[in-house]
């Protein structure tokens, strides 16, 4: 097994590509950032509950046709959701 030095140039590298998402994703626009997502990334935000928090009533409504397939509904009660498969 291999060392990993506080120097390595490929974690430092890996750092940096970290750091400028987080600033990315902190300095732009919810509906900026949400554009440019996949579906998969979108969920992973709104794990967040924070982020979700900072949308707009438009940007989560825009958000559901990214995600969601099919709702099936039966008698006024959501019987299942189907997600886009990406």
């Amino acid at each position: 097994m291999s060392e990993i030095k506080d120097s390595d140039p490929d974690l430092e590298k890996f750092k940096q590509k970290l750091r400028q998402q987080i600033a990315s994703a902190v300095n732009s626009s919810s509906e900026d950032y949400l554009s440019n997502c996949t579906a998969s990334e979108i969920l992973r935000a709104g794990n967040n509950l924070a982020f979700w928090h900072t949308l707009s009533n438009d940007e989560k409504v825009g958000i559901f046709p990214r995600l969601v397939d099919q709702i099936f509904i039966d008698d006024g009660e959501v019987k299942s959701v189907v997600f886009i498969d990406e």
